[in-house]
Formats: C-alpha cells, structure tokens, sequence
C-alpha cells in the first residue's frame, strides 16, 4: 500500500451490502461462481451458505484437535478482487478474521493455506502460508506437500 492508496477497511460479508459483495466477486470468471461454502460441506452435500465453519475436506490424519469443535473457526478463503491483489488486502482480511473469531468467542481460529511453491494461481484464493503466519498462525500439519494447516489459539 503506498501512501495515496486508501487504508484497508474489514466488515463482515453479511454486514456487506449486495452490490459490494458483488463488486468483489466480479460478473465473470471463477470469483463470479464461487459464494459459496464448498469447503464446508461434507461430500454429499450439494450446497451451502454460512459464517465460518470448520473445514470439512482437511486431511485429518494424526491430528489429536477435535474435528467436531464447533468452538474451532475456519478461514476458508482470502479472495482478493482484480486490481487490488499484492496490495495486503489478503494479509488484512487474515487478521480480521482472528479478530472478528476472538470478539465472537472462538476457542481457536484455522487456515489452510498453500504454499506457494508448485501451486497455480487458481488455487491461492485460500491464502498463502506466509499471509496466515503473518497474523500470527502456527502451522499444525502439512497434509499434503503444498496444503498446510495453521491455526491460532486464543
């Protein structure tokens, strides 16, 4: 962000109105398609909508943490609008996610972010590892060699 650039202001996507949300996800491309929660949903389910909810697609092997906790937030997307990516927003929209989980009464806050080594462009609207670690999340496994799983414990 430089100096004539505005500073960066969070609201809650149902605090948005339409046609921000809209702005954001633009009319064309994947953005365009892609409101809803498919993170979220267990295999046989087709759609859904919702705040923050534990990821139901993580690989969970040799994880000792509760998958079930409803306590336990999830950040399931960092999507940053053409024109305004490598500006910070996705790093902003990170941190307001802990604050906003810590002023709701999370127990602990996660991400699954890629690393961003042998991942396409496509697939980093999930965040990077460096973006979570910046708001302070710790890695807790790496699932795969490019997904991570971090999280942040209040």
């Amino acid at each position: 962000m430089t100096a004539t650039e505005p500073a960066i202001s969070v609201v809650p996507a149902n605090e948005a109105s339409w046609e921000d949300l809209q702005t954001v996800f633009g009319t064309r491309g994947e953005a365009s398609r892609c409101q809803c929660q498919r993170y979220k949903m267990r295999p046989r389910e087709s759609f859904a909508y919702g705040g923050l909810l534990r990821n139901n697609r993580v690989p969970w092997a040799g994880r000792a943490q509760d998958k079930t906790d409803d306590s336990v937030w999830a950040v399931t997307c960092l999507f940053t609008r053409a024109g305004f990516r490598k500006r910070g927003v996705s790093r902003a929209l990170a941190r307001a996610a802990v604050d906003f989980a810590r002023r709701r009464g999370s127990r602990a806050i996660e991400g699954y972010p890629m690393t961003t080594k042998n991942v396409i462009s496509e697939e980093l609207h999930v965040g990077t590892e460096g973006v979570f670690a910046d708001a302070g999340f710790t890695e807790v496994s790496r699932p795969t060699r490019r997904r991570v799983v971090m999280r942040f414990d209040f």
